[in-house]
């Protein structure tokens, strides 16, 4: 028995569903995968080679369980130690697996609070960082190159060394391939542990190895109860007879939908589950958009009024806890194909992540992508790190000429929407959204002030509720690690906008020659740059300051007239 059922209503997609079963069943799919033949994922050698490289998640269950001993271990030496805080420095695959299971299943009471930093916001670090002196910190990076983690890491070595902190070492915890910088700097500097994981492992297919387990054991949680039910589902996974394996049947569910152009995946959880939706839109997103396809994970619909025809859905329930039977309903009236899983329990999320990554292969085989790469993330890293470099030398960001500038805020196009528009005015952006399209909102802002968030969330739901468009609401420089892999590779159906706002209070990096503000707006510029470089339609709206009523004055000003008068400024 598998750790979670599921249940497919195909709808029109029915007879495509039984082709891809057909064709998946005639070349054995499923053995291939699982004995590692990647013959039929292309006739291209280096992809193959790629490909055949990142399929250590196949085998993680195997590999981790013995290593769970040495997880708990740590943990209970590290109880009694009085840590008031374990915070997670990482970003993407490295940190949101453990993130998903702190929210859903909880630590332990024995165990420290739990914080997770993937932001270089100066409020974020600010608030993640107060307890320094009594804190533990896990720097999780698969490169150990990765600059967030890094230049933040810096930062905490600054205080606990100005607080005259001994045995530095000590407070530091490692999750890295080999040989990286960052082992050889813990190896360096006596962590007080070092996790080496596969290198086979992929960073959004790893959330059953050290980079998902090792923060989950520290909190407390049942590890081998989770491994276990993980277990199950890789078991069910390895069924040839394709409509009882699991994760073929998502697969094929969500790719089929995505070929015939409902490719906006609407995810609907209940709030327990709120969480893993945002894993499963960064193992989604980053696995199949590229090569001008992609699937779009819908995390945050609201209950609209209607849905267009390019949605499939899957609705996840927990136990007693089912989602909002209207959400469903609405989705039934437009034809909209729809998968249901039923999870019995928490615990069965190491069911639920094995089940989501065998389906995201499967998408991406069948899609003829290669769902084990992310070959445009480097796109704004290299943009970024030239744009800090003209800093460095001049002591300012290089700024392009606003297509617009009220007040309050200054509007940059790209060239794309530039000539969509046809010299039409920045604030006539949304009129570019057409039949396929969704909208993007970005936002380098902090993630924890609630009233931001109300206005973000607040403009993707009028903009849904009066288009019918899908609209995605992602956080720089967070977003970069997940879906901005879809942005730049995906299918060109995506508008963008991409907000800044200078930081009251910037704090300064050690030894470097810019702030995290700079880092942060530098790498805002940068991902409009490479939107912009890939001839995609983006807006960027540069804000003086963090007042809620500028910001929700320049996205006001986006909206049609007739719609102001109901959408009052912020108080």
């Amino acid at each position: 028995m598998t750790s979670s059922l599921c249940s497919v209503d195909p709808g029109k997609l029915e007879q495509d569903v039984h082709s891809a079963f057909a064709m998946l069943e005639q070349i054995r799919f499923v053995d291939a995968l699982w004995s590692r033949r990647v013959e039929d994922w292309s006739k291209n050698s280096d992809i193959k080679t790629q490909i055949s490289s990142r399929l250590g998640w196949l085998s993680i269950i195997d590999w981790i369980k013995p290593q769970v001993q040495k997880i708990e271990q740590l943990a209970k030496e590290v109880q009694t130690k009085d840590f008031s805080d374990i915070v997670l420095l990482g970003m993407g695959g490295s940190s949101l697996a453990a993130e998903v299971m702190h929210r859903t299943i909880g630590r332990s009471k024995h165990a420290p609070k739990f914080l997770m930093l993937d932001s270089v916001d100066p409020v974020e670090i600010r608030r993640a960082l107060e307890k320094t002196s009594t804190s533990l910190f896990i720097i999780s990076s698969k490169s150990g190159t990765t600059i967030e983690t890094t230049l933040i890491a810096k930062e905490v070595r600054h205080r606990l060394e100005a607080e005259s902190c001994t045995d530095l070492g000590s407070r530091f915890i490692a999750i890295t391939d080999e040989n990286t910088d960052l082992h050889r700097y813990a190896v360096d500097q006596h962590f007080r542990e070092i996790f080496i994981n596969p290198s086979d492992v992929g960073g959004r297919y790893s959330a059953l190895s050290f980079f998902g387990l090792v923060p989950a054991g520290l909190l407390g949680m049942p590890l081998e109860t989770i491994l276990n039910q993980a277990d199950l589902m890789a078991t069910a996974c390895r069924n040839e007879k394709l409509q009882h394996n699991p994760g073929l049947t998502l697969g094929v569910f969500i790719a089929v939908a995505a070929k015939a152009g409902r490719d906006k995946l609407t995810l609907i959880l209940p709030k327990r589950l709120a969480s893993l939706s945002l894993w499963i839109e960064q193992l989604i997103a980053e696995s199949t958009g590229k090569q001008d396809m992609g699937i779009v994970p819908i995390t945050s619909d609201s209950l609209l009024p209607h849905y267009g025809t390019d949605r499939s859905a899957v609705v996840i329930d927990l136990s007693d806890k089912e989602t909002d039977p209207e959400i469903v309903a609405r989705l039934k009236a437009t034809s909209c194909p729809i998968l249901k899983i039923q999870m019995p329990n928490t615990n069965s999320l190491g069911g639920e992540f094995f089940r989501w990554e065998m389906a995201t292969a499967t998408a991406g085989f069948l899609l003829g992508v290669n769902p084990f790469n992310e070959p445009n993330v480097q796109q704004s890293k290299k943009t970024t790190k030239k744009l800090l470099d003209i800093y460095s030398a001049s002591g300012q960001l290089p700024l392009t000429k606003p297509d617009a500038i009220t007040k309050d805020a200054k509007f940059l196009l790209s060239d794309s929407a530039r000539q969509q528009l046809k010299k039409k005015e920045p604030r006539h952006f949304l009129e570019l959204l057409t039949t396929d399209d969704y909208l993007g909102l970005l936002a380098y802002l902090p993630t924890s002030e609630i009233k931001i968030e109300e206005i973000l969330k607040k403009f993707c739901a009028t903009v849904s509720s009066i288009s019918g468009h899908a609209t995605t609401l992602g956080y720089g420089p967070r977003y970069l690690h997940s879906t901005g892999q879809l942005h730049k590779g995906g299918k060109r159906n995506g508008l963008f906008i991409i907000i800044t706002a200078k930081p009251e209070n910037d704090l300064p990096i050690p030894n470097e020659s810019y702030s995290f503000g700079i880092l942060q707006q530098a790498q805002a510029i940068g991902d409009f740059v490479s939107l912009e470089a890939g001839q995609r339609r983006a807006l960027l709206i540069q804000l003086p300051t963090r007042d809620p009523n500028i910001l929700n004055a320049a996205l006001v000003n986006l909206l049609p007239k007739t719609l102001t008068e109901s959408y009052p400024a912020e108080s």
